[in-house]
């Protein structure tokens, strides 16, 4: 028989055709790690493909729901993506690629949220076919870790051939759904168990109790603290409050809430709040410190008579509205109610744990951009700056290493410190006016405020900072009034602990 060239050329064709049809597809499935999914935290898709991997493949999917990209999540490990759809590469050789998604946290939370990732159909690929769950409308729930108050409602993974009338998919649906249990102005029972002796109690799921000024006519410093009691009359570790034991068993609990000058720089905002989250069947008592802090108080450096507990006269209390109270320290006024919605500023974590004066970033992986206000009362012209140190006593890294060389205390401490600052930020306000000034901080640090005295980052002498040790006098020169606001004193010694030389009000975006 005699083959021409151009029946070669058919039949190649034909038997090409034939090894096509013969091939086995490739066929993708979408798959995921976790049930849990919470705020800040992230869930990873995995598209799996079967068949042939000798070439690149790009799998389509496609975004739906409520949720809003890059507000209420974020997707990374993608090719392409926008609002509505994206693709995802699976690399020559491999079988698997990934998407990530992570679920931001939201100043609000609508009653119901809805994520939505659907695999969609492609040129070079079908869908896996998948059993079908028998309980399709069951859901598993995971509480969300940032706000007790929401719970995320997982909707099982499945393939449904009636989801879509042109084409089947897969896909997965996270509902963010408000707790019935739950409300959120009125979580759980706070109230006051005992007024002569004027004991708080809070019963419920854990939640934050919101502090809030009402006014400011005290005509000194004043710094309002919290200590927890073990029943209704306040005894702590069977010490009874009229045991002389029981200032200092009370003072090893206390832990700020906020502070309030007594005089007043031009411009300084005295609207201020603060958040307490107590655990359930919490009772606490209050007390003030006048004219100092009580990081003084507990170093010993201010004298007791300036302490007052709430079981003393001085305090008086009244319920506005449920679990909802206003106290008067002695001219003071302030606003007590629970509040489950109130979020804690950025870089306050040290703050709350510990009561200090610092920028704590070590969670944060990314700048962070700050807007400083900055008012001044003082004679001095004062030079706030910020410095970064390794660990929550103020040791600083000399030699990049990332351990501490230089401790509080040490004789060179302020050198140390004043070449460790960000240079960028150096911050001064001519008297009783107010200045703005922006600057950034990077993630994963602490940074320390300090206080140059008169002078400046060149030319220096008597320098404060939160920590005691390193302050050549060996007081407290810094107090914080709320989140991320703080007040210093420049003179040696403690001056007349007004802590208003120079305020500065810190904000991140």
């Amino acid at each position: 028989m005699v083959t021409t060239e151009k029946t070669l050329e058919v039949m190649d064709a034909s038997m090409e055709d034939n090894l096509e049809f013969m091939r086995e597809p490739i066929e993708v499935s979408l798959t995921f790690e976790s049930v849990s999914f919470t705020e800040n935290e992230t869930i990873e898709y995995t598209f799996t493909r079967t068949g042939d991997t000798n070439s690149s493949l790009t799998v389509n999917f496609a975004l739906g729901g409520s949720g809003t990209l890059d507000t209420d999540y974020t997707l990374t490990s993608t090719d392409t993506f926008d609002a509505d759809e994206g693709t995802v590469t699976i690399a020559q050789g491999a079988t698997t690629a990934t998407i990530t998604v992570e679920a931001t946290e939201t100043s609000t939370v609508e009653l119901e949220e809805i994520f939505e990732l659907n695999l969609e159909e492609g040129s070079e690929y079908i869908i896996a076919e998948a059993e079908m769950s028998s309980e399709e409308d069951e859901k598993d729930v995971t509480t969300m870790s940032g706000n007790d108050d929401y719970d995320y409602f997982f909707d099982d993974f499945y393939y449904d051939d009636d989801y879509d009338d042109d084409d089947d998919e897969y896909y997965f649906i996270f509902y963010l759904c408000k707790d019935d249990d739950d409300d959120v102005d009125d979580d759980g029972d706070f109230s006051l168990t005992s007024n002569s002796e004027k004991t708080f109690a809070f019963k419920g799921s854990k939640t934050t109790v919101k502090f809030s000024f009402k006014s400011t006519t005290v005509k000194e410093v004043k710094e309002i603290a919290y200590f927890s009691v073990d029943d209704d009359e306040g005894t702590i570790d069977g010490i009874s409050p009229d045991d002389e034991r029981y200032f200092e068993v009370a003072l090893q609990r206390a832990q700020s809430i906020f502070s309030v000058l007594g005089n007043v720089p031009a411009g300084f905002d005295s609207n201020l709040s603060s958040g307490v989250t107590f655990e359930s069947e919490t009772r606490f008592r209050l007390l003030s410190v006048n004219s100092g802090t009580l990081k003084s108080v507990k170093e010993g450096k201010v004298d007791k008579s300036q302490v007052s507990f709430s079981s003393a006269d001085f305090l008086e209390i009244s319920e506005f509205e449920k679990n909802s109270f206003n106290l008067d320290f002695a001219g003071l006024q302030i606003e007590m109610k629970l509040d489950a919605e109130f979020k804690s500023a950025v870089g306050t974590k040290l703050q709350k744990e510990r009561q200090l004066e610092v920028i704590d970033f070590r969670e944060e992986t990314t700048v962070q951009t700050a807007t400083f206000t900055v008012n001044r009362e003082a004679s001095f012209t004062n030079v706030v700056g910020f410095y970064k140190v390794t660990n929550e006593e103020g040791g600083i890294d000399t030699d990049g290493d990332g351990t501490a060389d230089v401790f509080a205390g040490d004789s060179n401490y302020t050198e140390a410190a004043i070449q460790n600052r960000i240079a960028s930020i150096d911050l001064s306000v001519e008297n009783q006016t107010t200045a703005t000034f922006t600057g950034e901080f990077e993630g994963g640090a602490i940074f320390v405020p300090f206080l140059i005295v008169d002078g400046t980052t060149e030319n220096f002498s008597d320098v404060f900072f939160p920590f005691l040790g390193a302050n050549s006098d060996g007081v407290d020169h810094v107090m914080m009034f709320a989140e991320n606001i703080f007040g210093f004193e420049d003179m040696k010694g403690g001056g007349d602990n007004d802590f208003n030389d120079t305020t500065i009000k810190i904000e991140f975006a």
